[in-house]
């Protein structure tokens, strides 16, 4: 009865769990049955899908070739992103704790008083450029040795790197074409900042030009390096000494006629001609806080001074023009503290924090601003009394193929170089992709 009993229990039992789908009894052979198990080969178990770690991760992970190479472009576009956003943050924080000093109410004031002018102007620390100033015939001339020659154009003159190769003749045209048909006699003088060999060879060849460049050697280290600018201000005196007067274009510089030169012929008595920017740039936005510590300038008194333009910079060799420009300009050019001191680039402003610190820097054209409203408030916002002629230039981007040989450009020479490693990136695709497919899923 009870052995009736228990069979039928034991046959309830297993039919729930086969219906359930639960785990089934494990019968257990009785010791007779074990015997000599411990002499037999202990079998493997057999290995199942869901029991594969590789198989599962690949399962779970289907990276194909393309999304591997989009998520690797993605995390290094992250990593730059966080590189450039990390780096306008620190600048942010700089450029913020520098504006302490920039004031509603400024202690001070642009004294319109000439000889306080000068005399400010004469006390610009000269630091190392003594020596080299001193080279300058106009540091030992009289006034009776300033003679300016108003019979004769001032010389045209601009400077260009490898990247400004294409601009570079695009001014050439457009002096070529739309200048020298009416000023036969305008002189070019075109300043290698950086040319390849083979770019200068074919300027020299086609441009009609002076080609020159600046003997860095004779002059600080700083000064050979182009992109802060410090030569400007040398080759500015350099031209002055010899020719008289000087007119500087930038490569993008175009004039609007070919009677605006007509301007630089008759002068009118004045010492010089620049223009501020057409929109009004705070020179205290653009100018490293140390260049003004530099100097002994009190840097809230400049926020109505805005920024000379590059475009076109016309001097003449004047006594007037070497004591309250040239002289103080150079003195700031020859010591690097002054013209590039720590934290001073060109392009990454804050431009929206303007008329305040932008965490720019614009070298010549700042010290040049910062002189000029100095000895003449000349950009200053409310200025009655300053006269300013009508801006004879435009900008223009034009890039023309002017001459009849081209030198390979950069992009070209980089892509030649990259063609063989593609050739191979592309032969060994399929392996590599393989290779890096493997190591993910084993360090997973």
């Amino acid at each position: 009865m009870n052995s009736n009993l228990n069979t039928m229990q034991e046959s309830y039992l297993k039919g729930l769990r086969q219906m359930t789908g639960g785990p089934q009894k494990k019968v257990v052979a009785a010791p007779s049955e074990r015997t000599g198990l411990a002499s037999r080969p202990k079998q493997q178990a057999p290995e199942y899908a869901h029991f594969d770690r590789r198989q599962k991760l690949s399962q779970a992970f289907d990276i194909s070739n393309k999304a591997m190479v989009v998520s690797l472009i993605f995390w290094l576009l992250i990593m730059y992103l966080l590189y450039i956003g990390g780096g306008y943050g620190l600048m942010s924080l700089r450029v913020s704790r520098d504006d302490g000093d920039i004031h509603e109410e400024c202690p001070a004031k642009l004294d319109a008083n000439i000889s306080e002018n000068l005399h400010i102007l004469e006390n610009y620390p000269l630091g190392e450029a003594g020596p080299y100033i001193g080279r300058f015939p106009s540091a030992h001339a009289s006034d009776d040795d300033f003679k300016v020659d108003a019979t004769k154009l001032p010389p045209l003159v601009t400077g260009a790197a490898s990247w400004q190769y294409y601009q570079l003749q695009g001014f050439i045209r457009h002096v070529h074409n739309d200048l020298k048909p009416q000023h036969p006699d305008l002189k070019l003088i075109v300043y290698d900042l950086g040319l390849s060999r083979r770019e200068r060879e074919i300027l020299e060849q086609y441009c009609d030009c002076d080609v020159r460049t600046v003997d860095y050697g004779v002059y600080p280290d700083h000064v050979a390096d182009t992109t802060n600018f410090a030569w400007r201000p040398i080759v500015l005196q350099i031209l002055l000494e010899e020719f008289g007067s000087v007119a500087y274009a930038d490569v993008t510089t175009r004039f609007k006629t070919s009677n605006s030169l007509n301007l630089l012929h008759f002068r009118d008595g004045r010492n010089f001609l620049m223009w501020d920017m057409p929109v009004f740039t705070s020179v205290v936005a653009y100018t490293n806080k140390l260049t003004f510590q530099y100097l002994n300038e009190t840097r809230c008194v400049f926020k109505e001074s805005s920024m000379i333009d590059s475009q076109l910079l016309v001097l003449y060799r004047t006594s007037w023009v070497w004591q309250r420009v040239m002289k103080p300009l150079l003195k700031c050019a020859l010591n690097l503290d002054c013209i590039a001191p720590r934290w001073s680039h060109f392009d990454g402003c804050l431009h929206f924090r303007r008329p305040k610190t932008t965490g720019c820097h614009r070298y010549d054209l700042s010290v040049f601003s910062i002189v000029l409203n100095r000895g003449m408030q000349m950009t200053v916002a409310g200025n009655i009394n300053r006269h300013v002629p009508p801006k004879l230039t435009y900008f223009s981007d034009d890039q023309p193929t002017l001459f009849m040989e081209q030198p390979w450009t950069y992009t070209q020479i980089m892509i030649l170089m990259c063609i063989p490693w593609l050739v191979v990136l592309f032969m060994i695709r399929k392996p590599l992709f393989r290779c890096l497919n493997s190591t993910i899923v084993k360090n997973s």
